[in-house]
């Protein structure tokens, strides 16, 4: 299984650069609830309903995967690597998964810096 972050997402959804790399493995994908915010938001910004957001993810081959107390923890510990939450969540998406057990065959992570559309 292959852990997601928001900006990974945003790429493809706005099909930038990478999107190719994301539709590939999208079937095999999940992304935590704190990218899965950051993705809605995304689409908040631009005047879309925050609840028609995420029922179109929700019908999409993503797994949307809750944010955890435990992996709450690990994301808090990974702080002076990244300041981000999404990277870290992710990460902490990773390390304990609630994905397919898919993922602990193969974990992975796909972190996007988009510098397009999706990431202004």
């Amino acid at each position: 299984m292959i852990a997601l972050d928001a900006s990974a997402l945003l790429a493809f959804l706005f099909r930038e650069q990478g999107a190719e790399h994301v539709l590939a493995h999208l079937s095999e994908s999940c992304l935590s609830a704190v990218n899965l915010a950051e993705v809605i938001g995304r689409f908040v910004r631009d005047g879309y309903d925050a609840h028609e957001v995420l029922a179109r993810l929700a019908t999409s081959e993503v797994e949307l995967v809750p944010f955890t107390p435990e992996q709450a923890a690990i994301a808090a510990k990974l702080l002076p690597k990244t300041s981000r939450l999404g990277c870290r969540s992710a990460i902490g998406l990773v390390l304990r998964s609630h994905c397919h057990e898919a993922f602990q065959r193969s974990p992975r992570i796909v972190i996007g810096r988009s510098s397009g559309s999706a990431s202004r």
